[in-house]
């Protein structure tokens, strides 16, 4: 394992301080190897009018060959990103659907969100726009296309944290807070560009963990929904 991997794994000690440790480390770590690092906190984006404005989401629809999401819903169905501009992300979710279903498109789009329970599905999610996403990937998976280049699947919950990754180069990755309640909400967001590699395959190493090597996970079905 490489000393990046090292480093930020290292901060993965449980949810109340990873991601203090990771916003501290990624910065630094990204100026030792050469990484271009954005930031955006969640307060920045509520003055955006456009998802042209939104960095984060500009850089998920530049997507061309792949796009991974891990993503994160706590027991009672709140997400993370409830905190967000929601017009502005559901904005996002058509573009991504756009992507996968026009004709010339090579885009493979995967979602694996995290849940306490895998048996119970996704039937819980309170947020309508994440929820009509989901509709909308298992509507494509099943309409008999030759190929289906998106799928959602559903994990057990392991890491509390979301990342996206874009055509192997570029990471998206969320810090989470606890709010008064408790529930884990979104503080912001780094955009990391990695022309090494060595960050990115840190994340990837997870993506596959959980993607791949987890018995646990699986693809969601309508009936989870």
């Amino acid at each position: 394992m490489n000393s990046v991997a090292k480093s930020v794994l290292a901060g993965q000690e449980g949810p109340r301080n990873s991601h203090v440790s990771l916003s501290a480390q990624i910065p630094d770590l990204a100026n030792q190897v050469g990484m271009k690092v954005g930031s955006l906190l969640t307060s920045e984006t509520d003055r955006f009018q456009s998802i042209a404005e939104d960095p984060s989401a500009q850089l998920i629809l530049s997507a061309e060959r792949e796009l991974l999401i891990l993503d994160l819903i706590a027991g009672g169905g709140t997400w993370p990103d409830d905190a967000m501009n929601q017009i502005l992300l559901d904005e996002v979710f058509t573009g991504i659907m756009e992507r996968i279903e026009a004709p010339q498109s090579e885009l493979v789009y995967k979602r694996v969100i995290q849940v306490p329970d895998t048996s119970t599905g996704l039937k819980y999610i309170t947020n309508d726009n994440l929820l009509r996403h989901c509709h909308d990937i298992v509507r494509y998976r099943g309409a008999g296309r030759q190929k289906k280049r998106a799928v959602l699947r559903i994990a057990k919950q392991r890491f509390p944290f979301k990342f996206v990754l874009i055509d192997g180069k570029h990471l998206i990755l969320q810090l989470q807070q606890y709010d008064e309640k408790q529930q884990l909400s979104l503080w912001g967001e780094l955009q990391i560009t990695d022309p090494t590699g060595m960050l990115i395959s840190v994340f990837r190493q997870i993506w596959d963990e959980i993607d791949y090597h987890d018995d646990n996970t699986r693809n969601a079905a309508p009936s989870d929904l």
